[in-house]
């Protein structure tokens, strides 16, 4: 079976512990955060995972997305704003 690809949106307080969890158990995560340096952090610490770009497309090969923002409206933003990367997932993602 095909190992999945999991992106990890939000490296703050809660989400920086969580998504160690998962680099922890063998994961490989596509993380990014809006303060560029918590993403170059986290790859320092588990340098299996990797940094997203700025670009939408950049979540487009994973098969899980994680989010861990302080509010819903953040999220909207995140996956159907302007520079949302909802419309550049996967079929099934959406």
């Amino acid at each position: 079976m095909e190992e999945a690809t999991v992106g990890y949106i939000g490296l703050g307080n809660a989400g920086y512990p969580m998504a160690a969890c998962l680099a922890k158990k063998g994961y490989r995560l596509l993380v990014r955060d809006a303060d560029p340096a918590r993403g170059i952090r986290f790859v320092a610490d588990y340098p299996k995972c990797r940094v997203a770009t700025s670009d939408p497309n950049s979540f487009q090969d994973c098969n899980i997305i994680f989010t861990m923002l302080p509010n819903g409206a953040i999220v909207k933003d995140v996956l159907l704003g302007e520079q949302g990367i909802a419309p550049h997932l996967k079929p099934g993602m959406r």
